[in-house]
């Protein structure tokens, strides 16, 4: 970004994510389609630890792990896919 985020026209990064269960962690992979800034994953309800859960895309994909003994309930691979939001700059900006 060559200028302020309050002066970038950002687009619709069209975020998704997949979560996959490798036994002692799962593992989420976020990917973008554009220029995704201050992308942040959270539970709904739950807690845990990320092992990053504030970065920027670049129209990419990148894979983060939660250690499953991190989680404060103990969830399945559906269970914590639909706890888990994903988020950017572009939608606090209610930009969607």
């Amino acid at each position: 970004m060559l200028v302020h985020p309050k002066q970038f026209e950002f687009v619709d990064p069209k975020l998704t994510f997949s979560v996959k269960d490798s036994g002692g962690r799962f593992e989420i992979t976020v990917s973008s389609k554009a220029f995704a800034k201050g992308v942040w994953l959270d539970l709904i309800t739950a807690d845990c630890v990320f092992s990053d859960n504030f970065f920027d895309l670049h129209g990419d994909g990148r894979t983060i792990t939660v250690d499953r003994s991190t989680v404060s309930s103990d969830l399945t691979e559906a269970e914590f896919t639909n706890e888990l939001t994903v988020s950017s700059y572009y939608e606090m900006l209610g930009l969607e």
